[in-house]
């Protein structure tokens, strides 16, 4: 009698644990913005921005309009060339804030990529802040 409520409980349990999984691969997968960072390429990742957004560049933060952030991406990106980069963290909040920890490896340098964003009325993901810390 154990065993069968014992594989039912565990099937239930992989069953979950499959759909957080695949809930978390599908929030970073949605977004290009990975493939943008790894390219090194601020007009693919403008694509998300809003119409202002809050860059942070080590000690630097201001905010851009979004075509001033394209720019100002463009920049760090001739700088820090892209070599790859890697998702570490997400969070959605129920006000659908999304939050995304990243590391971006540049030929020289190391730097730990914290993205804040929400979901508009059409399920778009859109960038507010971006910041590079350098590791």
């Amino acid at each position: 009698m154990l065993k069968p409520i014992t594989r039912f409980l565990f099937t239930l349990v992989l069953f979950f644990l499959s759909i957080l999984v695949v809930k978390s691969q599908e929030i970073k997968e949605d977004y290009g913005i990975a493939v943008a960072l790894e390219e090194g390429s601020s007009k693919a990742i403008s694509n998300y921005f809003d119409e202002m957004v809050e860059i942070s560049l080590g000690n630097n933060k201001r905010d851009f309009s979004k075509n001033q952030a394209e720019v100002v991406l463009r920049d760090f990106f001739d700088d820090y060339e892209a070599k790859g980069f890697e998702w570490r963290h997400q969070h959605q909040s129920n006000e659908n804030f999304i939050y995304l920890i990243g590391i971006y490896q540049s030929i020289n340098d190391v730097f730990r990529v914290l993205i804040k964003g929400k979901k508009s009325q059409n399920e778009q993901f859109i960038i507010y802040s971006l910041d590079f810390l350098k590791e």
